[in-house]
């Protein structure tokens, strides 16, 4: 599908910009008026080596992080009904050809590192990208090629993902220098970041995320964190490096309404479920003051009103909302999770430098809590499954829930905030300014991505920090 000349935008968010570090990546483009990007953006450690090809693995690091962490008893979610407005990418034999892998994420597999737009980003499919400093390539070196990645170091990502890396109908996919844009010295590195594909469904088999950060022993790698000036020279996601595989969704053509239920028009519940692990997280252990470390893992979720997008896109009428669970997280220095005030609850922030888009955030709690926004105390979401977690886990079920009218409270504290005035406050031609005339019409509300990300922050020379990490089933759709 061509992208639309005006739309919505699809991207993480930066990391930086909210409290605590809890956020994401962001956009440095103005493109938000004008395309409907998909890219990831992410940055990487700052300014030592970006992992070797050789490595010496990290020991996972558990920080005595117990404050919240749900216990070792796994929690068993409600069974998946898919639907016809439902998306499910499940990891199994099928995808071992390029048929198979391209029915299953709903269109082409397209991976960059740094993308800044194209048809293939905008299209619907598996979108594979990584973010950071190119060693010796230009500021910023955008639409970066992928390749296979080093063959020694896939064991070490395999170890660190969890992923059997040795299967035969491995795919594998790594930031290559290989470009105008790099130095000649530079164009023969890639990694260390790297995704890997094992299509089978025994242990082993997954969808891995490596994202790795620091100097380490063997040959140089590509990716660094970006430098404190950032993606842009502004700071824009300064200090950060990203991996992040997403499926963008046809949401013109064939839209999934996951407020729409089985029959139609019953009411449903959108639920978004990730089966995650996380085999391998180190941040170290020593805090210096100003220069924090974290590494996280996370899903996050776009729904866009069409309607909306057809009556135009400015950065006070965004059409569409991002959603962003965190999943697993460490950060140096804290050791007790459930005392650290701004990942207890959700919030609803925006993103300035993607126009402005209003972001809902919150961490995965013990199943059966109703995440709140930290300013209205109105209820975002719901987590019915695993909670999150703060060292390494195995084969656990995030299930998130979010009601229609706990979409309207988030689309009501994003008009409220903008007009600065409360969420009771606010007026329904109001809510029809900033989204539509269709913004109460939940079959109007579409799938626009999922996609399970990681992050790493590290502003520190010379420090490792990375994290591995691997899912085998995303799911968004109704819960009747």
């Amino acid at each position: 599908m061509s992208a639309p000349v005006v739309s919505p935008i699809d991207l993480p968010l930066r990391l930086a910009d909210h409290p605590g570090l809890a956020g994401g990546f962001v956009r440095t483009s103005g493109a938000v008026l004008v395309s409907l990007a998909l890219a990831s953006c992410g940055g990487g450690g700052g300014g030592g080596d970006s992992g070797g090809v050789v490595v010496t693995p990290e020991t996972p690091q558990s920080n005595n992080n117990s404050g919240g962490s749900g216990g070792s008893t796994a929690v068993v979610i409600d069974a998946i009904v898919p639907t016809a407005e439902s998306f499910r990418f499940q990891v199994n034999s099928a995808l071992s050809t390029d048929d198979g892998l391209q029915a299953a994420a709903g269109g082409a597999v397209f991976a960059t590192w740094n993308p800044t737009g194209s048809e293939r980003l905008y299209a619907a499919g598996m979108k594979i990208n990584f973010f950071g400093q190119g060693r010796g390539c230009n500021t910023p070196a955008n639409d970066g090629p992928v390749s296979n990645g080093d063959d020694a170091a896939l064991s070490d990502v395999g170890t660190r993902t969890g992923i059997d890396t040795s299967a035969s109908g491995l795919r594998r996919w790594s930031p290559s220098g290989a470009f105008s844009a790099c130095a000649a010295d530079s164009q023969g590195l890639s990694g260390p970041n790297m995704v890997v594909l094992n299509p089978s469904t025994a242990t082993g088999g997954g969808v891995g995320l490596y994202t790795g950060t620091g100097v380490s022993t063997g040959n140089a790698s590509l990716l660094q964190p970006y430098t404190s000036a950032g993606q842009n020279g502004n700071g824009t996601n300064a200090n950060i490096n990203g991996t992040f595989v997403q499926f963008r969704q046809d949401w013109r053509s064939a839209p999934r309404r996951p407020w729409v239920g089985s029959p139609i028009p019953t009411v449903a519940d959108a639920r978004v479920v990730a089966s995650q692990t996380v085999r391998a997280i180190n941040v170290g252990t020593e805090v210096i003051s100003g220069s924090p470390v974290q590494a996280k893992q996370q899903i996050t979720v776009n729904f866009v009103n069409a309607s909306c997008v057809d009556g135009g896109v400015t950065s006070a009428r965004p059409c569409q909302l991002h959603y962003l669970f965190n999943t697993a997280i460490q950060r140096a220095g804290i050791d007790d999770w459930s005392s650290v005030a701004w990942f207890q609850n959700g919030k609803v922030w925006f993103d300035a430098a993607q126009g402005g888009i209003p972001v809902i955030e919150g961490p995965a709690k013990a199943a059966g809590t109703t995440i709140t926004d930290d300013s209205t105390g109105l209820g975002l979401f719901v987590s019915r499954g695993n909670t999150a977690q703060f060292q390494a886990f195995s084969n656990l079920d995030f299930d998130l829930r979010i009601s229609f009218d706990q979409l309207l409270n988030a689309l009501r504290i994003v008009v409220a905030r903008q007009n600065g005035t409360t969420p009771s406050a606010v007026s329904d031609s109001q809510m029809a300014s900033t989204w539509g005339s269709r913004w109460n019409d939940r079959t109007a509300w579409a799938l626009m991505s999922v996609a399970q990300a990681q992050e790493v922050y590290n502003p520190v020379a010379g420090r490792q920090a990375s994290i591995g990490g691997s899912f085998s089933q995303l799911y968004v759709g109704p819960q009747n």
